[in-house]
């Protein structure tokens, strides 16, 4: 995944765990409650009911899910995305009549799904057994003949598949607290408490080594996008759009 990308996620969950931007951690670190990347309506776990979190693989979800995705053929295209993940929202309403569907989960949920498909597959879609090896066994699909690349799922990408699936239901775009509708709710959810967030993005991409051009195009499309979106629909919270001197 495009290290912008990677940043992005990371940063926000520091912040919303409330510890420092340059804390160390483990990926099992990334699974903690208090960093608000796990929603409920997962692809492949229970929800979280009454405080009793979970982060295990669940096998009845999962069948649950992978008999929608089977609907959709071989090839899972955002679209299909969408229309598994209406699927799992409406049976969970029907388990658990407090199962949260704000649009913090609207926003990590189809951003989810958009980097799933994109680093295992393309903008067409990501072949079914792909997925099926990463959840249910967690492991790259390398020996089905998956290989990584240097450069995948931009977030500017990510961004463009995610709201494709989101046009499949107006159930995936109306949440409990809002809409969620195009790339500026997407952006505005995941959006961190700091509000020099995306400049701590960039100081993270240099200090790490990372000059490719096209990382910090992306991040001033974003700013250039929040400040045109702030223009039309007024001044919510959202990204913050002072950048570092020397850009």
């Amino acid at each position: 995944m495009s290290p912008e990308s990677c940043s992005i996620i990371a940063l926000n969950g520091l912040v919303e765990s409330e510890v420092s931007l340059d804390e160390s951690f483990d990926l099992g670190d990334v699974d903690l409650p208090s960093w608000k990347i796990e929603h409920d309506s997962s692809f492949t776990r229970k929800d979280n009911v009454n405080g009793n979190y979970t982060h295990v693989f669940d096998k009845p979800t999962w069948a649950a899910s992978l008999r929608e995705f089977r609907k959709c053929g071989k090839v899972i295209d955002a679209k299909c995305f969408g229309r598994v993940r209406v699927a799992r929202i409406l049976d969970t309403r029907r388990k658990n009549p407090k199962s949260v569907y704000d649009l913090k989960n609207a926003g990590h949920s189809i951003v989810e799904s958009a980097r799933a498909q994109l680093t295992l597959g393309t903008r067409k879609g990501v072949r079914l057994d792909f997925l099926r090896m990463v959840f249910e066994q967690e492991r790259l699909p390398l020996r089905l003949g998956w290989r990584p690349r240097e450069w995948c799922a931009p977030v500017d990408e990510i961004l463009d598949v995610a709201v494709e699936g989101l046009q499949v239901s107006p159930i995936l775009r109306n949440a409990t607290d809002g809409v969620m509708a195009d790339r500026y709710d997407i952006i505005r959810t995941l959006r961190s408490r700091n509000p020099d967030f995306l400049k701590d993005v960039r100081k993270l991409l240099r200090s790490a080594g990372f000059r490719r051009k096209a990382i910090f195009t992306a991040l001033d499309k974003l700013e250039n996008e929040k400040a045109r979106q702030v223009k039309l629909k007024g001044n919510r919270p959202g990204l913050n759009t002072s950048k570092d001197d020397d850009d």
